[in-house]
């Protein structure tokens, strides 16, 4: 949730932002997970302590994706990945 408040904070207000996790928090009541996960585009973004997107939205498919090493003392201690994923509905309709 610490990241899901990072990204609210600084989002402009008309950015919608959910988050995804095991605990209740702030963010289920404000945005439930059944409201974002219907968007026809999410922005997803975790890092390398959580399981893989595939398991978690296996609907959903990844049609950009970013990422960034986070260093500390030169050593890359977590990979932050944005995901931008649309429905399987939407991704028959891109361009090939």
């Amino acid at each position: 949730w610490t990241v899901c408040a990072q990204l609210h904070a600084d989002l402009p207000a008309s950015v919608l932002v959910g988050c995804e996790g095991e605990i209740p928090d702030d963010f289920s009541r404000w945005l439930p997970q059944s409201t974002w996960e219907q968007a026809p585009v999410i922005l997803y973004v975790t890092d390398d302590r959580f399981p893989s997107l595939e398991t978690t939205m296996p609907h959903r498919r990844a049609d950009a994706v970013w990422h960034v090493d986070v260093m500390r003392g030169g050593v890359a201690v977590r990979r932050i990945v944005v995901q931008r994923l649309i429905g399987q509905a939407n991704a028959s309709l891109q361009a090939p």
